[in-house]
């Protein structure tokens, strides 16, 4: 296959701009390609290869001065996407052979490795087990620290032990409490110390909210006359008009759309896993249809939203960096506001709830479970904090004849 090697390179960076690649990393790459090209024309290669990027990778790692791991791991990366833009395949990250960290060894392994099946029975995601564990696997090895080699007379004290003398506080009640409840209904604890774990007050913050006229000129910034465009348009209208997660605007399939009913349906959110229906309204659907008709990729693949260069189903990422270039190029000022694909889903629930929208009626609009989450999403201007304002009351007592008399306090 004779493909010019500038034209490859070209379709690479194109693809890291579509993608939304981060920009510092994307300038990194276009720095490897350009080395590429050089190295190419000293040699009189015309066409790219996998041999090409295999002979420029080997003088790279051979150069004089040598350059460091970071910048050998940088070049590697780049011809790997490199590769699949050439070989239009689908680009797969990979762990760069990294093993994974060991758990904390102690007398109580038995006890460990029987939760972690258990935690993998009840269909836990792999990465979240491991998070577990290892908290798991350094709880106990405290316990053990402590003295306690039959775990079934641990006390309530050990348990503050380890509290105190371990890290990660903040999750510390969530991994070892679910541990300790596991622990106690299999008989594994004599008592059932949920109720010794101390509790961490964490700091919640406050969602970013854009307002309805911002959010109207970052829909209107949009240009829609390229197919990049079209596509971030029908994105941010589906996130700003029904407040969708990313996960399930990238999830969307030709099936989610019934027009007959003119509804949105998710036979499962991604991330609660509860089915939701929303209305299709006109402005999302014309969005959708000028994006299928007239920029979508040509693919028998049925989810809706695809990648440019190589037609595959978008991600969710690539979701929030359409999103996160399309706010900070609209002009809004930001004001030290997040600018992900989230924002849209929280600016429209502050706009629902600011119009008098119950909250269980909003909580329904977002598919969520908890209504507190919904609750979350409450911003209240100061001028709408003064009509809830009480009187302050007059000075009494000891205070009253200290202000009477001019006293500072």
């Amino acid at each position: 296959m004779d493909v010019a090697i500038r034209y490859v390179v070209a379709n690479a960076v194109k693809n890291l701009e579509d993608i939304g690649y981060n920009k510092n990393n994307a300038g990194s790459f276009k720095r490897i390609y350009t080395q590429l090209i050089g190295f190419c024309e000293k040699e009189g290669i015309e066409h790219y290869s996998i041999d090409v990027g295999e002979q420029f990778t080997e003088f790279y790692e051979g150069s004089e001065p040598p350059f460091s791991k970071a910048q050998l791991c940088v070049c590697r990366m780049a011809m790997k996407r490199l590769n699949c833009v050439f070989l239009e395949k689908e680009w797969v990250r990979d762990n760069g052979g990294r093993k994974p960290k060991p758990y904390e060894n102690s007398c109580h392994n038995g006890i460990r490795d029987t939760y972690e099946k258990y935690l993998y029975s009840k269909g836990n995601e792999k990465k979240d087990i491991r998070i577990r564990i290892h908290a798991v696997s350094r709880f106990l090895k405290n316990i053990e620290d402590q003295g306690i080699i039959d775990f079934s007379v641990t006390s309530g004290e050990n348990i503050y032990s380890a509290f105190v003398n371990l890290p990660g506080k903040t999750r510390f009640r969530t991994n070892i409490g679910h541990f300790l409840t596991y622990a106690y209904k299999r008989g594994l604890l004599k008592n059932d110390l949920y109720c010794y774990l101390p509790k961490m007050n964490r700091h919640k913050p406050i969602p970013s909210v854009y307002t309805s006229e911002e959010i109207a000129q970052i829909i209107e910034s949009i240009d829609r006359r390229h197919p990049s465009g079209k596509r971030a348009y029908a994105i941010v209208i589906i996130g700003a008009r029904l407040g969708l997660r990313a996960s399930d605007i990238a999830g969307l399939t030709f099936d989610s759309l019934v027009e007959s009913s003119g509804i949105i349906r998710l036979k499962a959110q991604q991330k609660t896993k509860n089915p939701l229906k929303l209305p299709l309204l006109p402005e999302v659907k014309d969005a959708i249809t000028d994006y299928v008709k007239n920029a979508r990729p040509a693919s028998e693949d049925t989810h809706i939203f695809l990648n440019v260069v190589n037609a595959n189903p978008i991600t969710p990422a690539n979701i929030g960096k359409i999103v996160e270039l399309t706010i900070k190029s609209s002009g809004v000022d930001q004001k030290n506001r997040r600018t992900g694909s989230h924002v849209l889903r929280s600016s429209l629930a502050s706009s629902l709830i600011s119009e008098g929208i119950a909250y269980p009626v909003v909580q329904q609009v977002l598919g969520q479970q908890d209504i507190r989450s919904t609750k979350a999403y409450v911003k209240i201007d100061v001028e709408q904090l003064r009509t809830y304002a009480m009187d302050v009351p007059p000075a009494t007592s000891y205070l009253k004849n200290m202000l009477e008399q001019g006293v500072h306090i």
